[in-house]
């Protein structure tokens, strides 16, 4: 573990700000299912009022922010956007019960709480657990305690800051020897590690990746968030794992990111065959 909370000057392409310049219209984020599109000028927009609201709270580089959200479109700018603004984010599994959400949203420190109706049965003892968290957010619906995220982001600027920073996220480790522990590392090592992984895979703005892992897991953060966009590839979101929409998906995509249940159940699947995926 590392406590190096140092700035780190950003590379044009670390963030989706590059690929909206160089073509605003492309898709970045395509939701199976709903066809909910969200193209790289509207990725940066967002992510660019998210961080201006972040700072008109008083936040600024290092403090910390934490999010429980459901695989949905929202997630993506809302990284971005904490990216953008310099801070520290933790993303949290939303499959957590009460007491397991409040203390890593408690224990990382965050000043601002994000979530959703998806989370409404435990929110009202997550809130009296957390006390330190100033501000609370609500994505896609009303909840007690929560202001509107929507509105809140709308009242902002899209200006980018020219002096921004890049934050970086705090990811918690499962707690399967006590309780989980946040893992932080340096900006850097995690610029670095997305550029080398970059470079590996060959990413490249051609490509589409079919992401079916929960984003809040570091993989799907990691991978979908930094790898992908940065590169400029677009990605195709789904809700979770299915073998049958992944191989109706796998035609028009080009790189599948997964654990080895889901590639067992794609083989089993009698459906599955060599020209589902030729282009992977």
């Amino acid at each position: 573990m590392s406590d190096d909370t140092s700035a780190s000057e950003p590379t044009l392409t670390e963030y989706p700000g590059h690929w909206a310049a160089e073509d605003p219209g492309r898709p970045a984020i395509v939701m199976a299912g709903s066809g909910e599109t969200m193209t790289f000028g509207e990725l940066h927009e967002q992510a660019c009022r998210i961080a201006n609201l972040f700072h008109s709270l008083g936040l600024g580089f290092g403090d910390h922010i934490a999010f429980c959200l459901e695989n949905r479109i929202e997630f993506l700018p809302l990284a971005w956007g904490a990216h953008y603004a310099g801070l520290r984010y933790t993303a949290v599994s939303s499959r957590l019960t009460a007491d397991e959400l409040a203390y890593i949203v408690d224990d990382c420190g965050a000043r601002v709480f994000v979530t959703s109706p998806y989370k409404e049965d435990v929110l009202a003892e997550v809130t009296a657990a957390t006390p330190n968290v100033e501000v609370r957010f609500s994505i896609g619906g009303e909840l007690p305690d929560h202001a509107p995220f929507e509105d809140a982001v709308a009242a902002q600027s899209s200006d980018a800051d020219p002096d921004w920073v890049s934050g970086t996220d705090m990811l918690y480790s499962s707690g399967t020897t006590g309780r989980p522990k946040g893992i932080m590392l340096s900006h850097d090592n995690l610029r670095k590690n997305a550029e080398t992984l970059v470079e590996i895979w060959g990413f490249s703005a051609s490509d589409r990746l079919l992401h079916m892992l929960p984003i809040y897991h570091v993989h799907g953060l990691f991978v979908g968030v930094s790898c992908v966009l940065m590169s400029g590839a677009s990605m195709e979101w789904h809700p979770g794992f299915n073998d049958k929409a992944a191989i109706a998906a796998l035609p028009d995509c080009t790189v599948m990111m997964g654990v080895p249940t889901f590639y067992t159940r794609l083989l089993s699947n009698p459906d599955f065959g060599q020209e589902c995926c030729s282009n992977v």
